[in-house]
């Protein structure tokens, strides 16, 4: 079984340069791959996956941020600025973070959320 975003990448690759009275059919069998796979309890993960790809493709990053607390347009703005002109940002309110954020983009993770800091400081004190 593959993983969620192995599928939204297939997805891609299937319904690019598809016409529209291809699309359907295209989609049919897609399911009827992903009901054989056993993966079709996985179709949110896998459309959210599909939705990233085809942004990475058209060039525009997709940052997923989490805070403590909720971030305003300004902040996420300003967090989406420092990574290009073509940046998506997600947010997602994570209280146990304390404070500080955490990014995702791609494969890298930036955590400098307080719960991390107060880590470090613990495992340099130990």
């Amino acid at each position: 079984m593959k993983l969620p975003g192995q599928y939204g990448k297939i997805l891609y690759h299937l319904t690019d340069n598809v016409t529209a009275e291809d699309l359907e059919a295209v989609l049919h069998e897609f399911i009827v791959f992903l009901q054989r796979e056993q993966a079709v309890n996985k179709i949110d993960s896998i459309v959210s996956a599909f939705e990233i790809y085809a942004k990475e493709k058209m060039g525009i990053s997709v940052l997923f941020v989490e805070s403590a607390r909720p971030l305003g347009k300004k902040e996420t703005r300003e967090i989406g600025a420092v990574f290009g002109a073509k940046v998506e940002v997600r947010c997602a309110v994570e209280p146990s973070h304390l404070g500080g954020l955490v990014i995702r983009v791609g494969d890298r993770r930036i955590d400098g959320s307080l719960r991390m800091q107060m880590h470090r400081l613990a495992v340099k004190l130990a």
